[in-house]
């Protein structure tokens, strides 16, 4: 049952004519503490507060439904709307636009929602009379309302922090009528989540570019058709792997000097409609290593129309794609895990990974088989080299000296096939060992078989 909010203050400030904004307590049953429809006008900002007090502790959301109205009074909820924070959501069928967007995007970051029917339009403020021939301090008082206007965003942004890219606020100055965010790459680009939604059918590898082209506009401020990753295969190699997640970093750099590589990071085990993981951009020290929580509409092409992404009641082949792409990405990684190969007797970095097994490897408290196991290692967890990257070698040490002339050999010529067979046997033989640290500092031994950087 929704409670209408009454705006009696706010009624008391505009002619009779006009209309507030009509705040009622839930609405649309999209989870709306709060919904305001109609065109924002004087006193809404305070009648919202009210309302706000009256529902008491707890996160808040805002869902918003109008068009047209004052862009002042737009302004003065878009700010009590980003100092309480609070969600903002356009949800099924609704129509933000104009003022009402500039609430909207004042929303909590990372909690900014629109349904993909929903309709989201930003536009200059609609500051001139509407007929024709206008006095001349008329329009000039016009044209300084609407650059106060402007500059009140502006203000907005720097006081409150606001997630307002620079594109979208020339969007505001340039008055080219309605712009709507009506793509993938739109809404990406501006950190709005678009949902409900599922993920497509079109493959991990092709679901992985499009998320890390949609996160590369978003960071760049660039629609996704103008970066230069645009329409170009990307490819991806396994990180790690353990239980329930799995690393991804792509092939091919993004960034517009094209110097960083995207690397994600996904849950195989979330639920529907959840976030599948993060990404970001660089190696954790190098390049832009904000993570960005990764929701199904951002695997999506970033040319995909709003209004075509496939919703929880899509057909059963759309309702199985976040299933199938799990599966294909464990896949993925146990295929790629499973058979390595090295070019090396060692490791060229001290941040190894579990490799060749089926599931784990034991860590055992010495090197050789016959030491006491300490835990069972699963494909793909990294693990850490400890100390020098010394290899220990147990057994027979005439075996052990021969096959490290062995690996030096094929170190200085790595064209020796003789040496590199030779090395490679010693390798899958395990008579060389590497002490190691998993994440939670525990050490143990591991055959070199079994580790990959």
């Amino acid at each position: 049952m929704l409670r209408v909010i009454p705006v009696l203050a706010a009624l008391a400030l505009i002619a009779p004519e006009a209309r507030a904004a009509q705040i009622v307590e839930g609405g649309a049953d999209a989870g709306c503490s709060l919904t305001l429809s109609g065109p924002p006008d004087e006193g809404d900002a305070r009648a919202l507060r009210t309302a706000i007090r009256d529902l008491g502790e707890g996160p808040l959301r805002l869902c918003l439904d109008g068009s047209g109205g004052s862009m002042p009074a737009a302004l003065e909820v878009a700010d009590l709307v980003a100092q309480v924070p609070m969600a903002t959501l356009v949800t099924e069928g609704a129509t933000c636009e104009g003022p009402c967007a500039l609430i909207f995007i004042a929303g909590a970051r990372g909690a900014r929602v629109m349904h993909p029917t929903a309709v989201l339009g930003f536009s200059a403020p609609q500051v001139l009379p509407d007929k024709d021939m206008i006095p001349r301090a008329e329009a000039e008082a016009a044209f300084g309302a609407g650059l106060s206007a402007v500059a009140e965003v502006i203000r907005l942004r720097t006081r409150r922090d606001l997630d307002l890219p620079d594109s979208l606020l020339l969007a505001l100055l340039e008055g080219n009528g309605v712009f709507r965010v009506s793509t993938v790459g739109d809404a990406a680009r501006w950190g709005i989540a678009v949902a409900p939604v599922t993920l497509p059918a079109s493959g991990a590898d092709t679901a992985l570019q499009n998320a890390c082209a949609n996160a590369d506009g978003a960071r760049l401020d660039l629609s996704p058709a103008d970066l230069p990753s645009h329409d170009r295969e990307v490819g991806f190699t396994v990180d790690s792997f353990g239980t329930g997640a799995v690393r991804i970093s792509s092939e091919a750099a993004f960034g517009a000097a094209q110097t960083t590589r995207c690397q994600v990071d996904l849950s195989l085990d979330t639920g529907s409609g959840e976030a599948l993981g993060t990404l970001r951009f660089g190696n954790g020290t190098v390049g832009d290593t904000t993570s960005r929580a990764l929701a199904p509409f951002a695997f999506h092409d970033p040319a995909t129309p709003l209004s075509d992404l496939p919703g929880p009641d899509a057909p059963a082949d759309g309702a199985t794609a976040q299933t199938d792409f799990r599966a294909e990405l464990a896949a993925k990684a146990r295929e790629a895990l499973t058979a390595v190969t090295f070019p090396s007797c060692w490791v060229a970095s001290p941040q190894v990974k579990v490799v060749n097994v089926s599931d784990f490897v034991n860590l055992r408290a010495e090197a050789g088989f016959g030491a006491t196991v300490l835990r069972e290692v699963p494909l793909g967890e990294p693990l850490t080299i400890v100390g020098s990257q010394s290899l220990g070698a147990p057994g027979d040490q005439d075996r052990a000296r021969a096959c490290r002339e062995a690996c030096n050999a094929f170190a200085l010529d790595p064209a020796d096939t003789v040496q590199k067979e030779q090395a490679l046997d010693c390798i899958s033989r395990n008579v060389f060992w590497y002490e190691v640290s998993d994440a939670q500092g525990r050490l143990g031994y591991i055959s070199r078989k079994y580790l990959s950087d």
